[in-house]
């Protein structure tokens, strides 16, 4: 672009935000009325002029892969050509491929670091480390507690469903029935 429509441009720019300067008291937007709430900002949609036409011309398709199969084959005499080359039919074999069995995902190698990742027990460790000895001391204590009552609640929380499932006199040591299919519970 040259210097003098550079120039141009920027004073019309420069002068269209002068003139504004919210004095007009209009919104954004073409009609000046902004993005009303409830309406489209494309009422219309999306022209489909030239997608309908193309539709319409081509109909479902059957000819696009019937004459894509042709050059597949190198199909001269159906082409109307004197030499059908390698990099039509390879173009042709993708198209038909991507059209009947969906594009090939794109598969990336990424390669590894040398590096090994941050590991967060490792971290963990290291700052624990550094923690002054009492103060870690305490922070050992504190954990080996919360661990064990964590421990006892989940086995109480045991203990009360299998209360809750199981018949009454039923204990792990022994079973409800003996073996041999007596009524009987040996005491």
């Amino acid at each position: 672009m040259s210097q003098g429509i550079a120039d141009a441009v920027d004073n019309r720019v420069r002068v269209s935000v002068q003139r504004n300067g919210g004095a007009t008291g209009k919104r954004a937007g073409v009609t000046g009325r902004g993005f009303m709430p409830g309406q489209s900002g494309n009422p219309g949609g999306k022209p489909q002029g030239l997608a309908k036409l193309a539709r319409e011309t081509v109909g479902d398709g059957a000819d696009l892969v019937q004459f894509m199969a042709a050059v597949l084959r190198g199909d001269k005499k159906v082409l109307g050509v004197r030499q059908v080359t390698l990099r039509d039919r390879m173009q042709a074999a993708e198209w038909l491929a991507e059209r009947g069995f969906g594009k090939a995902p794109l598969v990336v190698d990424v390669p590894e670091d040398d590096e090994s990742q941050v590991d967060f027990n490792d971290s963990l460790t290291t700052w624990a480390r550094s923690l002054p000895p009492d103060l870690r001391k305490a922070l050992g204590a504190h954990m080996d507690r919360e661990f064990e009552a964590g421990v006892e609640s989940d086995l109480a929380a045991v203990d009360e469903q299998i209360k809750a499932t199981m018949p009454d006199g039923w204990s792990p040591s022994r079973p409800v029935r003996p073996p041999d299919g007596a009524k009987e519970i040996p005491e």
